[in-house]
């Protein structure tokens, strides 16, 4: 019977295995970083937008629709066989900015606006993409999504 004892206290110890200490009361379980693979386009400060937006972009729903954008501030849409439109200014800031620009639209304060002065009317726009092969962005007037790709 002692044999017996012995067998399953042998088993039960090793069945258990290695033990880790519960952490002291109060404090909580340290959680190992989680590096997601995507960045939110729309939590990228607006200092940073103009140097990853600068460049030529294709609509993915137009193939005649570009826009051509410069890091100093300058917004070009151009439509067709290079037929070029006016050129307009345009600035990154936070939500919260764009509220006071514009109070009678919604923004999220700490989300990144793309702010466009065109001739008939100033338009926002919240960035939901930007890499350097995709620019995504929602129109904050009727929420539509105008997406684009990098032409390399």
């Amino acid at each position: 019977m002692r044999i017996f004892l012995a067998a399953v206290s042998v088993f039960a110890l090793v069945a258990c295995g290695e033990q880790k200490p519960a952490p002291a009361a109060g404090v909580a379980p340290a959680e190992a970083p989680v590096e997601s693979a995507e960045t939110d386009a729309a939590l990228i400060a607006p200092s940073a937008v103009g140097a990853l937006i600068a460049g030529t972009w294709r609509s993915i729903d137009d193939d005649k629709a570009s826009i051509i954008v410069t890091a100093d501030g300058k917004w070009t849409d151009l439509y067709g066989d290079g037929v070029q439109a006016e050129t307009f200014p345009w600035r990154a800031l936070t939500g919260a900015d764009a509220n006071v620009a514009a109070p009678g639209e919604q923004f999220t304060p700490d989300h990144t606006y793309l702010e466009i002065k065109r001739s008939e009317a100033t338009y926002y726009y919240e960035l939901d993409d930007l890499s350097p092969d995709s620019l995504a962005m929602f129109y904050v007037g009727r929420g539509n999504r105008l997406a684009f790709a990098r032409v390399k």
